[in-house]
């Protein structure tokens, strides 16, 4: 990072983005020191590190520099100490089952968290982790669902039936999990695991996207899939190229208003950068209808950490004119591809929430099927319902689920 990328934004702002990097260079370690010997409101430093989950990057940063105030940063320590418990037991968890599962010469490909900590970040206490996402092959499911359940992992529906039930249409989120006793365990008495998990929770996947409008090949997929190996964990990763539009996609779910988000980002591609092939991730991005989120994802991390990202090979990627004068009609004083950039690191109004929506929405194609996929996602088939919810199949309880789930969506709708 340069300091000339440095927004206009608050010190406690600046201290945030500077700390969310893996290494900070001189250059920017010398703004670091020069910012750290103003007055500090370092409650409203962690609380936003909270929030954009980088408390753990600013921890081990902050406490390698001699600095009036460390004491407060070396508080901090029970966080770090926290997510390497929470994530080392996740890893032996996942090393088990992933054991078994070679066995059975079964393949599952891991996605996001535990992958990037082992390969990017080095360090099991850097990143938070939640869900374990993998891919899975419906044709191994039966065995993958045995595996799960010997290796103590419960969930409330079946991954294969539900997905059957929907067609494959719907957003659902199926989660094995396994909870620690509370008596017991260190991540339950720790004082700042409060509003995190405490206990393994693996999700598995059949498709790379919930959305039926993002239509991938999964063959695809899994055939450009590159082995994943790392202490005992013995599996596949996404490619390159999958690996940034997935984090771009990630990223666009909290609105592009997550820094550890941007950060996963900016480190991939620094760790891989002479492996990727941008005109294979350009041309891939077009094909799923992801060039929007694509190019808004590498553009925060080009401009909050001058990530070394060809632009003139993924300009093909920019918003289009029609976009483009949409956004500046809801807006004319907003450059969004800046605002994108800067809002991560501090207060985002509802207004640029809902632009940030718009753009994603403002293609009339997609728009439909957006609609259309939010139509079968509310309005699900009765027997999808009986076996999700574990109801009669009465008409007054089915009509009550969808009055319900319409609730559910308005309200989501809303808050987004």
């Amino acid at each position: 990072m340069h300091s000339k990328n440095l927004p206009n934004i608050s010190n406690e702002s600046k201290i945030l983005l500077l700390c969310s990097q893996l290494d900070i260079c001189d250059e920017d370690k010398e703004i670091l020191l020069n910012i750290l010997k103003k007055d500090i409101n370092w409650q409203a430093v962690l609380k936003y590190a909270n929030f954009h989950r980088v408390t753990c990057l600013l921890y081990k940063n902050l406490s390698k520099i001699d600095f009036n105030g460390k004491e407060i940063i070396n508080a901090w320590q029970g966080y770090y100490e926290y997510f390497l418990s929470l994530n080392q037991e996740a890893q032996n968890k996942l090393s088990l089952i992933l054991n078994e599962l070679k066995q059975k010469n079964i393949k599952i490909i891991i996605r996001k968290g535990l992958e990037l900590i082992k390969l990017v970040y080095k360090d099991m206490g850097l990143r938070p982790t939640g869900d374990v996402d993998v891919l899975v092959r419906p044709q191994d499911w039966g065995e993958i669902s045995d595996t799960l359940k010997n290796a103590g992992l419960t969930s409330d529906v079946d991954l294969l039936k539900i997905h059957n039930l929907s067609a494959g249409r719907l957003y659902y989120h199926i989660l094995y999990y396994d909870k620690i006793p509370e008596k017991s365990s260190f991540l339950a008495h720790n004082p700042y695991c409060l509003g995190y998990i405490k206990y393994f929770r693996l999700e598995p996947r059949l498709k790379l996207y919930h959305f039926d409008f993002y239509k991938p090949s999964i063959d695809e997929i899994w055939k450009d899939a590159i082995i994943f190996s790392s202490d005992g964990m013995d599996a596949l990763m996404l490619s390159h190229e999958d690996m940034i539009m997935d984090l771009c996609f990630n990223l666009s779910k909290y609105n592009f208003f997550r820094l550890l988000c941007v950060c996963d980002i900016n480190e991939f591609i620094l760790k891989h950068k002479n492996d990727i092939n941008w005109d294979l991730l350009v041309a891939k991005s077009n094909k799923r209808y992801l060039n929007p989120i694509t190019y808004s994802g590498l553009m925060c991390a080009k401009r909050l950490f001058d990530t070394p990202i060809p632009t003139d090979l993924i300009k093909n990627l920019k918003p289009t004119k029609r976009t483009t004068f949409l956004l500046k009609k809801l807006n004319p004083e907003m450059d969004y591809t800046q605002q994108a950039s800067e809002h991560c690191l501090s207060y985002i109004p509802n207004e640029i929430r809902f632009l940030l929506i718009t753009y994603r929405l403002a293609d009339m194609n997609m728009l439909i099927k957006i609609l259309v996929f939010f139509l079968k996602s509310t309005f699900p088939s009765p027997k999808f319902l009986s076996y999700r919810y574990n109801i009669t199949m009465s008409p007054q309880k089915i009509i009550s689920c969808y009055l319900k789930r319409i609730k559910k969506t308005l309200v989501k709708f809303i808050r987004k």
